[in-house]
C-alpha cells in the first residue's frame, strides 16, 4: 500500500493576512532558537494559559509558515520536562497546514527536552522563557536538535485553549469521502474513530489501542489496529491489507492524528474497496 503524510492539528499560515486562525503579530514578541544550527525566528504568535485545564500552549510561525509549539501541563514559571511519556510536549512541523509529519519531543528514541517559564507577567498577559531538546520524526526517526531557544513577551489569552475540530477525509477506489459526521471516543480500552457521510449509508471506522504511540501500525482485521468501511451502510468491509502512522497522540489533550491507507474486504466474498489517501485529526 501507498504511504501518505500526515494532517497535523496546525492553525493555517496566512501571511498575506495579520492571523492565522487567532494568531497574531506583536512587535514586542519574540521567538528565535536554532533547528540543526539553522535559525529560525517567530513573526506570528498564539498563547494560551489555561486556569481550566492547568496547560500553557505558546505556538510560533515563522515567514514561511515552519511552526514550533510548547504545550505544558502547568501554568506557572518552572521547567517542564519533555519526553516520550512526559505531559508536556514540543513539536515542529516545517510546512505549517501543508501535509507533513511532525518532530516531536514525544517521537521515541533519544527525543527529550525541556521548557522554562521564566516570566508570567499577569498585569501585561505575556508569556517568557526558554526551550530546548531533541525531536524525533516518529516515521523514519530522522531528530533535529533544538538549541538555545527563547520567547519573549509573548501576549496570551487568560481561556481555554480551543476545541479541536474534528477532521477526517479519505477515497474510495479513487473516489473522495465526504464526511458529515466524525466522531471519537473510548471504549473497552480502543480509541474508536468514526466518519459518516452526509447520506448516513457510508461509514468508515478506525479501531486503534487507547495507549498508541506515535508511528506505524498495521492495519488487520483481528489486529489490536483495524479499520472497516460500511459502503452502503450494511455490507462490512473490513481492512485486511493495510497501514496507519499515527503522528501525534497527546494523551493528556486526548488529541490524536494520522494518516492511512487500507484494502477492505468482505471475507464471505462481498467484494473489495481500496481505501486511500485517509487522514484524521481529533479530540475524544
Amino acid at each position: 500500500m501507498r504511504k501518505h503524510l500526515i494532517y497535523p492539528v496546525l492553525c493555517l499560515f496566512l501571511w498575506m493576512g495579520t492571523a492565522c486562525e487567532g494568531g497574531f503579530l506583536s512587535p514586542g514578541a519574540s521567538m528565535k532558537v536554532k533547528l540543526n544550527d539553522q535559525k529560525w525566528k517567530g513573526e506570528i504568535f498564539d498563547a494560551y494559559l489555561s486556569s481550566a485545564t492547568n496547560e500553557i500552549q505558546i505556538q510560533g510561525w515563522d515567514e514561511e509558515g515552519q511552526l514550533i509549539s510548547l504545550r505544558l501541563d502547568g501554568i506557572t514559571t518552572g521547567t517542564y520536562d519533555l519526553g516520550e511519556t512526559a505531559a508536556s510536549l514540543m513539536y515542529y512541523n516545517f510546512n505549517g497546514a501543508i501535509k507533513e509529519v511532525s518532530f516531536t519531543s514525544n517521537g521515541g528514541g533519544a527525543a527529550s527536552g525541556t521548557v522554562e517559564i521564566t516570566e508570567i507577567d499577569d498585569a501585561n498577559q505575556t508569556l517568557s522563557g526558554t526551550f530546548s531538546g531533541v525531536l524525533i520524526r516518529p516515521t523514519d526517526n530522522q531528530s533535529i536538535e533544538v538549541v538555545g531557544g527563547t520567547f519573549n513577551n509573548i501576549p496570551y489569552k487568560a481561556e481555554a485553549i480551543p476545541t479541536l475540530e474534528n477532521e477526517m477525509g479519505a477515497q474510495a477506489d479513487g473516489t473522495r469521502l465526504s464526511f458529515g459526521t466524525i466522531t471519537a471516543t473510548v471504549a473497552l480500552g480502543k480509541i474508536i474513530i468514526t466518519g459518516q457521510d452526509v447520506t448516513g449509508q457510508k461509514l468508515l471506522e478506525i479501531v486503534l489501542p487507547l495507549s498508541v504511540g506515535s508511528g506505524l501500525q498495521e492495519l488487520a482485521g483481528i489486529g489490536s489496529s483495524r479499520a472497516t468501511y460500511f459502503p452502503d451502510g450494511v455490507t462490512e468491509l473490513i481492512s485486511s491489507d493495510g497501514e496507519l502512522i499515527v503522528s501525534n497522540h497527546l494523551t493528556g489533550q486526548r488529541i490524536i492524528q494520522g494518516s492511512f491507507d487500507f484494502r477492505a474486504e468482505n471475507f464471505a466474498g462481498g467484494g473489495v474497496v481500496d481505501i486511500t489517501e485517509g487522514f484524521f485529526s481529533v479530540s475524544y
